[in-house]
């Protein structure tokens, strides 16, 4: 039997990199993003599957879950084969976690931060970035520009000249435009930088130290101590955009010298380590659950006996003070059942007295409410229906009897 080509449906799979966010290549094949913490970050922060990298969807969700394992794990875990890692043994364990030594000599810590920039097709790139108040101008590495193809909005010539420089030399370079946001949320910000040919020094990320104490204190650094702090400095904020960065909060001061700066990148560490120690008091939270015992005690009994009027004696499980005590005595003490009804003694207090009489108030509204139903026929007739339906009640009849004797 021969099938029309028109009936006859390929389903063709695109290949696609959500590491780069480009098509043309699979995920472990990607060469933009070859870091794994990069990459995991990346899914984390696109909110994608950790076994298939799609988006909707967590891991243990994945319809994947069940037949999957990653080819190149020994112990066949439930990952993409893209961040796949060996674990190594060569981190070493630390038991130090109230104290931070800053006493490395002669060492100024830079503001850096590690951030996700952004380019115009949406291709995201890990990188870090050093945010410098001393430079009039931004800048970023001219590599990054055509790794992302950032948009150009002016080129013409840029004067430098360098601290203790006594020369100033003009250089024709690209103004481009572009994104960054941080690694722990996506916010972003707007940023124009000229490109820059040189090399950045390497410099190093916060201390593993003050990465304890940051975490200790739920403080979110923004470069932090992990595999990727080795990642180059790439971009450099100047003055121009530096206070779109910084935020006004007051600074956690580490030592005299030293403190962590709030930003939209998250705390930034700054300055100098020289011939300092900073020492801080972890803080243990406790809870004492046996300080409301008795009173929580009864509240839930309370609540119990109130559950069970009826089905048992709420008395006998009550721990009742002198005073309801005795009006609970007094209660059963009077308590007794008249024509079918139950009567008990209202519990009057001591010093309220009674007048002999109530007779001669009762005439007097029974004669005044009698004058106001007969000159409102509607009124009268409303109250005829009701007394009657009332007198109809069988538990108002052995009342009527005694009452019309």
């Amino acid at each position: 039997m021969c099938i029309p080509d028109q009936l006859v449906r390929i389903k063709k799979i695109s290949t696609f990199c959500p590491f780069c966010e480009t098509s043309g290549h699979w995920p472990q094949q990607c060469n933009s993003v070859t870091d794994i913490d990069a990459r995991i970050q990346k899914l984390k922060a696109t909110n994608r599957c950790f076994l298939c990298t799609n988006r909707g969807h967590v891991q243990k969700n994945c319809f994947r879950k069940e037949k999957y394992r990653c080819p190149k794990c020994k112990k066949k875990k439930k990952h993409h084969v893209s961040i796949c890692k060996t674990p190594t043994n060569e981190q070493s364990a630390t038991t130090s976690t109230n104290k931070i030594d800053t006493s490395t000599y002669n060492f100024v810590h830079l503001q850096t931060a590690r951030v996700f920039i952004i380019g115009p097709k949406g291709i995201t790139k890990m990188t870090r970035c050093l945010l410098d108040g001393g430079s009039q101008s931004s800048f970023i590495s001219s590599d990054l520009v055509d790794t992302l193809n950032l948009p150009v909005i002016s080129t013409g010539p840029l004067d430098l000249q360098a601290f203790e420089s006594p020369t100033s030399f003009s250089h024709k370079r690209r103004q481009v435009q572009f994104q960054l946001s941080n690694i722990w949320d996506k916010a972003k910000v707007n940023f124009i930088a000229f490109e820059s040919s040189n090399r950045y020094a390497s410099h190093p990320s916060s201390p593993i130290d003050v990465s304890r104490f940051a975490k200790s204190k739920r403080m979110k650094l923004a470069d932090p101590d992990d595999p990727l702090s080795s990642l180059p400095i790439e971009i450099l904020i100047g003055a121009d955009f530096y206070w779109n960065v910084m935020h006004s909060d007051a600074p956690v001061n580490l030592s005299d010298s030293l403190a962590l700066v709030p930003s939209s990148f998250g705390w930034i560490l700054s300055g100098s380590r020289s011939h300092a120690t900073v020492s801080f008091n972890p803080t243990v939270h406790s809870i004492n659950v046996d300080t409301l015992t008795h009173e929580l005690d009864n509240m839930v009994r309370n609540f119990w006996n109130l559950e069970s009027i009826g089905i048992q004696p709420i008395q006998e499980k009550l721990r009742l003070s002198t005073h309801n005590a005795e009006l609970l005595t007094n209660f059963h003490q009077s308590f007794k059942i008249m024509d079918c009804r139950r009567v008990v003694h209202l519990p009057w207090k001591p010093e309220v007295k009674l007048t002999s009489s109530n007779y001669d108030t009762a005439i007097h509204r029974f004669n005044s409410w009698t004058r106001r139903i007969h000159a409102n026929t509607e009124l009268k007739q409303k109250y005829a229906k009701q007394m009657q339906d009332y007198i109809d009640k069988k538990t108002s009849r052995s009342r009527l009897k005694r009452y019309t004797k």
